[in-house]
């Protein structure tokens, strides 16, 4: 089952720009069934903000997911975890939010460490991946 075209979903994570550091910015857009990312691949490790805007009605949930995984995983293994009952030992989920169709919300409390970071897009029921993005490098 694949996402109907007019889904859009736009989430962006923020976080105050430090002197002398790269800042934190991430963002990215679900249109026409799937997720795209267009930024920065590094992100400075601290509280991140996350936005996030549901400009669609056609599926009952959405939600935006980031996970950690075991060093000698990547997001090829996690893509493929989706389709299969988990969560599983070398994957962690660090956040996750579930949404209605045309919500918006602010997340405050999303603390991000120095490591490698992946983000999965979701639309269901069922629940199905829409898109992805990462790794995305964490840094101090």
């Amino acid at each position: 089952m694949s996402a109907p075209p007019s889904t859009q979903i736009r989430a962006a994570l923020s976080a105050p720009a430090v002197p002398n550091k790269r800042p934190s910015w991430l963002k990215f857009t679900a249109l026409t069934g799937t997720c795209a990312y267009n930024g920065p691949m590094t992100l400075q490790a601290g509280a991140l903000p996350v936005h996030v805007v549901v400009e669609d009605q056609d599926w009952e949930k959405y939600a935006v997911s980031f996970f950690t995984l075991d060093e000698d995983k990547d997001l090829i293994d996690l893509m493929a975890s989706t389709y299969n009952p988990g969560p599983h030992p070398w994957e962690r989920t660090e956040f996750i939010k579930e949404l209605d169709p045309g919500e918006s919300q602010t997340y405050s409390a999303f603390y991000v460490k120095e490591r490698l970071l992946y983000m999965v897009c979701w639309a269901g029921p069922p629940d199905i991946p829409i898109g992805n993005a990462g790794p995305f490098v964490v840094v101090p």
